[in-house]
């Protein structure tokens, strides 16, 4: 009796995004994969030394401004003093 193999959906790979947040210590680059944090850029004079540092990590990331908006939100509270406790889920792969 012949025997089908049955072809399980390979699992996509989510797309590298890139953002910068402006903050009063400079520019600092976040990137992520879906939901998840991949790298922080500590901050950096402006966007263009950001994106370099973006660029060696992932040449193919794109730019996403609404990118883990509420991690925007507490870096930018971070580095104007304010006490901060991150809630981000991490891509450690």
């Amino acid at each position: 009796m012949p025997t089908t193999l049955e072809m399980l959906p390979v699992k996509q790979q989510l797309s590298t995004e890139f953002t910068f947040i402006h903050t009063d210590w400079g520019v600092v680059g976040i990137i992520a994969r879906g939901a998840l944090l991949v790298r922080l850029i500590l901050p950096t004079r402006n966007e263009e030394q950001a994106h370099s540092v973006i660029e060696k990590f992932d040449a193919t990331a794109s730019l996403q401004r609404n990118l883990l908006p509420d991690l925007q939100q507490d870096i930018t509270d971070y580095f104007q003093g304010k006490p901060v406790h991150f809630k981000v889920r991490l891509d450690l792969l």
